[in-house]
Order: structure tokens, then C-alpha cells, then sequence
């Protein structure tokens, strides 16, 4: 004859190895989820309206930002987003610092965007390579840059003159 308080005991440990094996699953999955959670989707939310049903074989650069009324414009936009095809998150990130406007893909492969006093620069690996900014009393606009095939950048830049146009019939 078995003996039963044997057999009540294996029970118990038996019970006990499961509810810790479920609790073990549960803080395993909990763990998971929190991460999916905090990784799923860095980005702020954004809609799509494509107009042209002829899709791109390429990429959109794109630096997400939410527009103020004036006079309470945006600080600037601290986002890069790149988009493919099919208007999937490729490539997300948060820049450091006041703005990081105009994020583009150049013709021989480089990519920059504007930031608060310079463009900068960056390879294939988004690793920052230059950067460039207007001189000799031109101030930097951050609105466009250029690489040109000949490895020079062309950028925008403005400069204030103090002129008389009174004698101007168009003032």
C-alpha cells in the first residue's frame, strides 16, 4: 500500500513547481510586452494621403514636427523619420539640440540636415561626417543645401543692407 501523505506531498510540489512555472511565464511575458511597449513605436503618430496612386520606388525623408498657432511657432522640429514605399518607419531618431531641419538624401549617397548654426553632414551609417555653415557676415538659412558633383556645398545665407529706395517709384 503507498503511503499517503507521500502521495499529498508530491501533489503540493507538484502544484507549487507549476504556479511558479505560469508566475515565471507571466513576469517573462510582462517583461516582453513592457518592452515592445516602450520600443513599438518611438515616433509620433502621423497619417498618410497619397494622391498619386503611382507609388515611389525610393525613401521620404521626412522632420516631423507639430505646428503652433502664431505667434507660438514651433521651436523647431528634433525629428528625423525616413519612410519607404509603403510608408513603413525605416529609420526614426531624436536629435539633440534646438532644430534638425531639412534632412535629406544627396545625389552621391550622403545625407545632412540642417541644425542651429550649420548643416550637418552624415554617411550611409548615419555617422556625422562635416559640417558646414556660411562666414564672413552671411547669416546661415537653414532652409537649403546642396552637394554638388563636384564635392562643393552650396547653402543659403542671408545678409542685411541698409538701402534708400525712396527714389524707387515702386515703394
Amino acid at each position: 500500500m503507498k503511503n499517503p501523505k507521500r502521495h499529498h506531498l508530491l501533489y503540493y510540489i507538484l502544484l507549487i513547481i507549476s504556479a511558479m512555472k505560469k508566475l515565471i511565464t507571466l513576469l517573462c511575458l510582462g517583461f516582453i510586452l513592457s518592452i515592445v511597449t516602450v520600443v513599438a513605436q518611438p515616433y509620433p503618430d502621423f497619417n498618410v494621403t497619397a494622391y498619386d496612386s503611382v507609388q515611389s520606388n525610393g525613401y521620404y525623408f521626412f522632420c516631423p514636427y507639430v505646428l503652433r498657432a502664431y505667434p507660438n511657432l514651433p521651436s523647431g522640429t528634433k525629428r528625423q523619420m525616413i519612410l519607404d514605399k509603403k510608408w513603413k518607419v525605416v529609420y526614426f531618431r531624436n536629435i539633440s539640440g534646438f532644430f534638425a531641419g531639412d534632412f535629406k538624401l544627396h545625389p552621391n549617397g550622403l545625407m545632412s540636415y540642417a541644425g542651429i548654426n550649420s548643416f550637418y553632414i552624415m554617411d550611409s551609417t548615419f555617422t556625422m561626417i562635416d559640417s558646414v555653415t556660411t562666414g564672413n557676415g552671411i547669416y546661415y538659412d537653414i532652409h537649403d543645401l546642396q552637394i554638388l558633383s563636384n564635392g562643393h556645398y552650396l547653402l543659403l545665407g542671408m545678409q542685411d543692407s541698409i538701402m534708400d529706395l525712396s527714389s524707387y517709384s515702386i515703394f
